[in-house]
């Protein structure tokens, strides 16, 4: 785990509303982790259809995926302290909008260059993305409950974020044979449907994003 959980604070006096108690966090925490992994099932498959459809070779589709991961490696310790920083909202609404940003242009993209941008770009917002979650969690739990055991709730963090990503998956799928649209290409609208849960990202995460940092 980074940095940014190394550090467990109680609730300001005079807090405008009051923290939330240890089980309300745990829910909100596991809520939140599985509308966050959500999308990236959704548009698991089209990380690499979507691009040979656009005519990318597939000696080039391994440059676009490692353009995220080389990213997102050498961004993940520098970032490490961000939230300490920023505060977990703000770091949260950033990458947010970087990650609206990388979906929408990977819809757009017809080069390989653009591709690439939009994977880089995905690599930023998964190393700034990295952490505070998890952290506003141990620290909202930990307060309301000094000495809870925090390691179950994450474990099952770990069960729903995988689940979120196969249902996404199996929905994108599913989205891909049923092509409502009836025209353009199949693959475009699970990346859309992702934009758009993307989207409304920062506002499902304000409210614990506020509890006391």
């Amino acid at each position: 785990m980074s940095a940014r959980t190394a550090s467990v604070q109680a609730a300001p006096a005079g807090s405008a509303k009051a923290p939330l108690g240890e089980k309300a966090a745990a829910r909100r925490f596991l809520l939140l982790t599985a509308t966050r992994w959500l999308p990236v099932g959704l548009t698991f498959g089209m990380t690499v259809l979507l691009p040979a459809e656009r005519g990318i070779p597939l000696g080039e589709l391994g440059l676009i995926l490692a353009a995220q991961g080389i990213v997102t490696l050498l961004l993940e310790v520098p970032t490490g302290s961000v939230a300490d920083t920023w505060g977990r909202r703000p770091l949260l609404v950033v990458a947010g909008i970087i990650a609206l940003v990388a979906t929408v242009l990977f819809v757009l993209s017809t080069s390989l260059w653009l591709f690439a941008l939009a994977s880089a770009l995905q690599g930023v917002y998964r190393a700034l993305d990295s952490g505070p979650l998890e952290a506003w969690y141990v620290d909202t739990a930990q307060a309301a409950a000094p000495g809870v055991a925090i390691e179950r709730t994450l474990a099952r963090a770990g069960t729903v974020l995988g689940c979120a990503i196969a249902g996404g998956a199996v929905a994108g799928g599913a989205l891909v044979a049923w092509h409502p649209l009836g025209h353009g290409s199949a693959l475009v609208l699970p990346v859309v449907i992702s934009a758009a849960r993307i989207a409304l990202h920062p506002a499902l995460t304000a409210a614990p994003a506020r509890a006391p940092r």
